[in-house]
C-alpha cells in the first residue's frame, strides 16, 4: 500500500513537472548590453548547454542592431521561457525592424517587409535555427517572437 501511494506520488510529480515552464525577462535601456547579461537572463530558465550559447549570440547582434537602429524608441523588452521542449524568445519594442544586411534592404517582389526581414535574419542564426520565427507590428514597434527546439 505503502509502495503504491510512493509510486503514484512520484508519477504525478513527473507529470506536472513536464508542463513547468520557467521564465525570465530582461530591459535593454543601453546600446552596450553584453552577450553575457543575455546569457545569464537566459540561463535563469534552465536552458543549457549548445542551444543557450548558439542562441545567445546571434541574439545579442540582433538586439544590437535593435538599439543601435532605434536608440531614441525606448527600452527593449526580452521574455526567455524555457520547458524542457522549446526555448522561446519574445523580443518587444518601439521602432522600425533593423536593417540587417544588404540582401534584406531591397525590396523583393511577392513578399512582404517582414518576409524580407526573415531573410536577412536567417543570416545572424547560422549555428541554430528557430523553428518558429513570427514577427508582430504592434503599434509604434515591433514583437518578434523565436521558437527552438530543445
Amino acid at each position: 500500500m505503502l509502495s503504491t501511494i510512493a509510486i503514484t506520488a512520484i508519477i504525478l510529480n513527473l507529470v506536472f513537472y513536464i508542463g513547468r515552464k520557467s521564465r525570465s525577462q530582461l530591459t535593454i535601456n543601453e546600446v552596450n548590453i553584453t552577450e553575457k547579461d543575455i546569457l545569464d537572463s537566459a540561463a535563469k530558465t534552465g536552458v543549457e548547454g549548445a542551444l543557450l550559447k548558439n542562441a545567445t549570440l546571434p541574439l545579442h547582434n540582433l538586439l544590437t542592431l535593435i538599439m543601435e537602429q532605434n536608440v531614441d524608441e525606448g527600452p527593449i523588452e526580452v521574455s526567455f521561457s524555457y520547458d524542457q521542449t522549446f526555448f522561446d524568445i519574445i523580443i518587444q519594442y518601439q521602432g522600425a525592424l533593423p536593417q540587417i544586411s544588404k540582401e534584406a534592404s531591397f525590396k523583393v517582389d511577392n513578399l512582404f517587409e517582414d518576409q524580407v526581414y526573415v531573410l536577412g535574419l536567417s543570416s545572424l542564426f547560422r549555428d541554430v535555427t528557430p523553428e518558429n520565427l513570427a514577427i508582430q507590428k504592434k503599434g509604434n514597434g515591433y514583437l518578434l517572437k523565436l521558437r527552438f527546439s530543445a
